[in-house]
């Protein structure tokens, strides 16, 4: 065998096939949609139809498709079609725009675009400007007269295998690249490694697999232990819980926002979590409020994580075995991490710093933008852009996105300090936290709130808010502006916007502090 063969891999055809299929597991269900269970043999047959027909529509090895689906089989076999043909699948939040989705598609030279049919005539307009796109909504009925072999790898470790995008703070969107050994990397690091995934697990994540998170739940950490996933599109809870109490999973995924929203809802509606043995938490910081309620609720704590898009997993981690509640954990096996300072020399332990982040699964890229490849990484590392301590037992601490870190009076003011203070007291349910200018022309911290159903914004309850604060902060952390407004802003990936409203947007402000 030569070298060129031992660098041969397909991220697809080892996840379905040779850790499935070859294993003797074909009868088992690999996922269960809308009370109907999909054995192993059934998606790996639909995946090669899915990668045959892609050929067979002109698309060659290396070019880009894009998919904008919701959550659905259509899109794990096109996805999965794609990749296993050497094809390179981006995916596209359904969530977007069509002014993102275009440029997307100008910035990718995507040759075809799978959607829904009730998005086609929506998605059609680009035609008019993108002329090599290709529209079309791939009905399983059309592959029916296919049946393709199994094929030999063609592609390498380091090939694309996919690409998926993510909202930048620029207000542009990222198209973050991955290759095929990534995926394996990620499997054995994190699903087997820290979470301990089995083949009898039954895996339902409520985050989506437009995102790296979603999609490594539901897929390629599912897949590559032979487990089973729930594919759902719901978003509201009802349908959440109405999963839930269906399937009983043993492996629960989402993002805080939706563990704080089902203890809410769980004092008027039966949520049985019997089930379970794990549930995960990751997008966003985890707060310690939380997980005590969690865990004084359902008598289980959350493992909580940190991990990007461009890590395609997560990479700092606490286990079942091994955590501190409030920390995000310790380094997950396979990755690298450096606390360092603004000018990227590492900080004592202890001190905060900014976070960067080397391993195998780490993105090459962004498609087709180097000068973001040039801010996003120095000597092979990522900056992630949050901000992170490290005690003496290995544990890191999540200190805020550097960005959300500024400067009040000389002093230093972390945005996740203040909003977890906020959130602690008795009336605001949601809060975030920026900085602005006073009336006077002066650097001060803005708070945007949203309170709790039963209180009623007004200049008492700003009284009330001020002197919780004034107990817990020092003073020139303290809100000298408050804007009470009904909802948080939140993108398509489902983060806070942290912007100035317009006052449209603002039912109450009060002044001064």
């Amino acid at each position: 065998m030569t070298n060129q063969d031992n660098n041969l891999f397909n991220a697809a055809d080892y996840l379905i096939y040779q850790s499935n299929i070859q294993q003797s597991k074909q009868d088992k269900t690999a996922f269960y949609y809308k009370d109907k269970a999909y054995t192993y043999k059934q998606l790996f047959n639909l995946v090669k139809q899915y990668g045959q027909m892609l050929s067979n529509r002109g698309i060659k090895k290396g070019q880009p498709i894009g998919i904008i689906l919701n959550d659905c089989p259509e899109l794990i076999y096109s996805f999965w079609g794609a990749m296993i043909r050497g094809i390179v699948p981006i995916l596209i939040n359904p969530k977007f725009s069509l002014k993102e989705i275009d440029y997307i598609i100008k910035n990718s030279n995507i040759k075809l675009l799978i959607t829904h049919q009730n998005n086609k005539e929506e998605l059609s307009k680009l035609k008019d400007s993108v002329d090599q796109i290709y529209i079309e909504y791939l009905e399983i009925k059309e592959l029916e007269e296919l049946n393709p072999r199994r094929l030999q790898s063609t592609t390498s470790k380091e090939d694309l295998a996919f690409g998926i995008c993510t909202s930048g703070s620029s207000g542009l969107t990222k198209i973050v690249m991955h290759q095929h050994i990534g995926l394996k990397e990620c499997t054995q690091y994190y699903a087997q490694g820290t979470l301990g995934l089995k083949e009898d697990d039954i895996i339902y994540s409520v985050s989506k697999m437009s995102h790296s998170y979603g999609l490594g739940n539901s897929t390629f950490n599912t897949f590559s232990v032979g487990a089973s996933s729930i594919v759902s599109s719901a978003e509201n809870l009802s349908e959440i819980i109405n999963n839930i109490n269906k399937y009983q999973p043993t492996v629960f995924l989402a993002v805080p926002a939706i563990y704080d929203a089902l203890l809410r809802i769980s004092e008027i509606k039966k949520v049985n979590f019997q089930s379970v043995r794990l549930f995960v938490s990751a997008g966003e910081r985890l707060l310690d409020q939380l997980w005590q309620r969690w865990y004084k609720k359902f008598g289980m704590g959350i493992i909580d994580g940190l991990g990007t898009t461009e890590t395609l997993t997560t990479f700092i981690s606490n286990t079942p075995e091994t955590k501190k509640i409030g920390s995000t954990g310790k380094v997950v096996q396979g990755f690298n991490v450096k606390i360092v300072d603004e000018f990227n020399q590492e900080v004592p332990c202890g001190e905060i710093g900014n976070l960067l982040v080397a391993g195998d699964t780490v993105t090459p890229g962004y498609l087709k933008d180097n000068q973001l490849c040039k801010d996003h990484f120095y000597k092979g590392y990522l900056k992630t852009g949050d901000r992170f301590r490290e005690d003496q037992d290995g544990f890191l601490w999540y200190e805020g996105r550097s960005k959300d870190t500024f400067k009040v009076n000389g002093r230093w003011v972390n945005a996740q300090q203040v909003e977890q203070t906020l959130l602690s007291s008795p009336w605001v349910k949601e809060a975030f936290v920026i900085e602005g200018k006073s009336d006077y022309e002066v650097s001060c911290v803005v708070a945007y709130l949203v309170l709790d159903e039963e209180v009623e914004a007004s200049k008492e309850i700003t009284i009330k808010i001020k002197s919780f604060l004034k107990q817990r902060l020092e003073h020139f952390k303290a809100p000298k502006i408050f804007h009470y407004i009904s909802q948080i802003p939140r993108g398509a990936t489902n983060k806070i916007k942290r912007v100035h409203l317009d006052d449209k947007y603002i039912n109450l402000t009060v002044k001064g502090g």
